[in-house]
């Protein structure tokens, strides 16, 4: 697992999750979008089968999510840039090696 501000990044075998935010609001949107690519939207911010957005992560430079805090009534906006994503990713994937 890795994490970063609001973003984390878990291995499972060989899947991959994320998750945006904290503290959602029960049955919220949460949205995630790489530089050009198309924002993807998920429930309470859990992103299930990611390997395609960690494809987009290691080749991309910003990150924008969004997502509803319990007791808010707008959507919290924030930016994170993806720049040493990819050192961080293999380190994962090395620690992940070594404890299987």
């Amino acid at each position: 697992m890795m994490r970063k501000n609001h973003i984390t990044v878990m291995r499972l075998n060989d899947d991959y999750s994320i998750s945006v935010g904290h503290s959602h609001a029960k049955n919220t949107l949460s949205f995630l979008k790489v530089d050009h690519h198309l924002a993807v939207s998920a429930r309470e911010g859990l992103f299930r089968d990611a390997n395609d957005l960690v494809i987009q992560f290691k080749q991309g430079n910003l990150l924008r999510i969004g997502y509803q805090l319990t007791g808010a009534d707008t959507v919290q906006y924030s930016e994170l840039s993806l720049i040493g994503f990819n050192d961080a990713f293999e380190d994962m994937q090395a620690q992940f090696k070594q404890n299987r």
